[in-house]
C-alpha cells in the first residue's frame, strides 16, 4: 500500500513538472513596445524588423544561416544553429544612442524584442548563456533594486543585459541599462513632443530604418572626438549637417541602403556633399577587406545628400 502511494506520489510530481512549465510557455507574453523602454533625452535610433515570413528577409537569413552554419566549430553547434537559427531570432532590434554622461562619447543601449521566445529563451537560460558565451566571464549583479547580467570582455568592453517582459535589454553603460529598465514606469513612451517618436512609429512596415538628430550637435559631438583619436577627418563638415535618417531593405542577395543628410544651410552643402563622396570611398574600401561588395551613387535634392548603395557578399 505504501509503495502504491509512493508510486502515485512520483507520477503526480513528474506530470507536474511537465505540466507547468508546458502551461507557463503557452500563456500570452505582455507585450511592451520597445519605444517604451528609450530614453527621452535620446538623439537617434537603428530599428530592425525581423520578419521572416516575408520573402526577401527570409532569403536573408537563410544565406546568414547557412554562413553561421559553415563557421560552426562542431557538429553540435552546426546542428543548434539549423535548428534554432530562425525560430530564436528577436521580432525586431532597436539600438538607441544618448548623449554620454562621462564623455563626449555617446551612450549606446539595445532593445530586443523576442515576443514569446522570451519564455524558452528564460527558461534555458543557463544553457544557452553557456553556450553561446563561451569563455566570457558571466557575473549577477544588483544595482539600484534591479538584478541583471555581466559579460566580460567583448571587444574589450564589458556588456550588461536584463529581461524584462518580452524584451532584452543591452548595454556598456549600466546607468543606461537601468534608465531603459525604468523608463516604462515613468510615462511608458518617450517624449511625444519630439519628432523622433513619430519617425520610430513610421518605422514599423520597412525592413530597417535609422535616424540621428544633430540639431544639438550631439552627432559633431560624437564624430570630433573620434577624428581627433585617430588623427583622421572623416567627415569635417558634420556640423553642418541638421539630421541623417535612412532605410535598410533586405534581400537574399544582399542590403540595400538609402540614406539622406539634411544640411541646415545653403552655405557648406557642396562640402557636405564632397565629405558624403569621400564617406562612401572609405567605406567601400573598408568592407572590401572584409569581402564585402558596395556598389552605390551619391545625388542631391534641395537641402539633402542622398546616398544609394548596395551591399553583397563577393564571390
Amino acid at each position: 500500500m505504501r509503495s502504491l502511494r509512493t508510486h502515485r506520489i512520483i507520477a503526480v510530481t513528474a506530470v507536474c513538472c511537465l505540466v507547468i512549465p508546458t502551461v507557463w510557455l503557452l500563456i500570452p507574453v505582455k507585450n511592451i513596445p520597445a519605444s517604451a523602454f528609450l530614453p527621452m533625452d535620446q538623439f537617434g535610433f537603428l530599428r530592425i524588423n525581423i520578419n521572416a515570413e516575408k520573402q526577401d528577409m527570409a532569403g536573408f537569413l537563410d544565406s546568414v544561416k547557412s554562413r553561421l552554419a559553415d563557421s560552426a566549430s562542431n557538429r553540435f553547434k552546426r546542428f543548434f544553429v539549423k535548428k534554432a537559427f530562425q525560430p530564436g531570432l528577436p521580432r525586431r532590434i532597436t539600438v538607441t544612442l544618448c548623449p554620454g554622461k562621462d564623455s563626449l562619447l555617446p551612450e549606446l543601449g539595445c532593445v530586443i524584442g523576442m515576443d514569446r521566445i522570451i519564455r524558452p529563451v528564460r527558461l534555458f537560460h543557463a544553457p544557452l548563456r553557456k553556450m553561446l558565451l563561451r569563455g566570457k566571464t558571466v557575473k549577477k549583479m544588483h544595482m539600484d533594486g534591479l538584478r541583471f547580467f555581466s559579460v566580460s570582455p567583448i571587444s574589450g568592453q564589458t556588456f550588461y543585459y536584463r529581461f524584462v517582459r518580452n524584451t532584452i535589454l543591452v548595454s556598456p553603460s549600466p546607468n543606461l541599462l537601468i534608465r531603459m529598465s525604468k523608463q516604462p514606469d515613468r510615462n511608458g513612451s518617450v517624449d511625444s513632443g519630439r519628432i523622433i517618436p513619430l519617425l520610430y512609429k513610421g518605422a514599423c512596415d520597412v525592413d530597417g530604418f535609422f535616424f540621428m538628430d544633430n540639431l544639438e550637435g550631439n552627432v559633431t559631438s560624437m564624430i570630433q572626438p573620434l577624428e581627433e583619436t585617430f588623427s583622421f577627418a572623416a567627415f569635417p563638415s558634420i556640423d553642418r549637417v541638421s539630421m541623417i535618417a535612412g532605410w535598410i531593405d533586405c534581400s537574399a542577395g544582399g542590403l540595400n541602403i538609402d540614406s539622406a543628410f539634411f544640411t541646415n544651410a545653403e552655405f557648406g552643402f557642396a562640402q557636405v556633399q564632397s565629405d558624403v563622396r569621400y564617406l562612401y570611398g572609405a567605406l567601400r574600401r573598408i568592407l572590401r577587406s572584409s569581402d564585402i561588395g558596395m556598389k552605390g551613387e551619391i545625388s542631391s535634392r534641395s537641402h539633402s545628400v542622398l546616398l544609394q548603395c548596395r551591399l553583397s557578399r563577393r564571390n
